[in-house]
């Protein structure tokens, strides 16, 4: 490969582990309860409560917090146990909130973005491991075959070149 392609390759290897690293922190991103929650009149729906008494630059992370502790405290006592789980997407679903641009932003507001580029980067990485396959490999393979026959790869693979260059063929590699 061409000095551009492993710099390329190094360059994608280090993306990829500063992906996984940053995709890390976001999941163990954890803001707490604010103070102020208790403060809230939660005898309203929770959209009401965020509309009317929550500031809209709240980060993405706490909001999540204080939707959660909502959910614990009004909504999951009237749910079983097994019913919770759906209970919640249904909830989280119904208040989400559009993005507004005064909003403090974390790391798991671009968790996203990070999958994307870190799937990029293995793709990257995964195609040049297969050009460099079939380079090194399987068009070597392919000549040796045409040359000497199948069975000319056979003793190839069990007693390497010199098998094939006593029968007087050149193999290329």
């Amino acid at each position: 490969m061409k000095a551009i392609h492993w710099i390329l390759m190094l360059f994608s290897i280090i993306v990829c582990a500063a992906c996984l690293v940053a995709i890390n922190k976001a999941g163990q991103e954890r803001v707490g309860l604010p103070d102020y929650y208790r403060e809230l009149d939660t005898s309203l729906p929770f959209n009401d409560l965020a509309r009317k008494s929550l500031d809209l630059r709240i980060s993405n992370a706490e909001y999540d917090e204080i939707r959660w502790q909502y959910f614990e405290d009004r909504v999951a006592p009237r749910f079983s146990v097994f019913q919770e789980a759906a209970a919640w997407e249904d909830f989280k679903g119904k208040t989400e909130r559009p993005d507004s641009p005064g909003r403090q932003k974390t790391l798991r507001d671009y968790i996203g973005l990070f999958e994307s580029v870190f799937g990029v980067c293995v793709l990257y990485i995964f195609f040049n491991i297969l050009r460099w396959i079939w380079l090194r490999v399987l068009v070597p393979a392919k000549k040796i075959v045409q040359e000497n026959g199948i069975y000319g790869l056979i003793r190839l693979i069990l007693f390497g070149k010199k098998a094939l260059s006593s029968k007087g063929g050149e193999t290329g590699c």
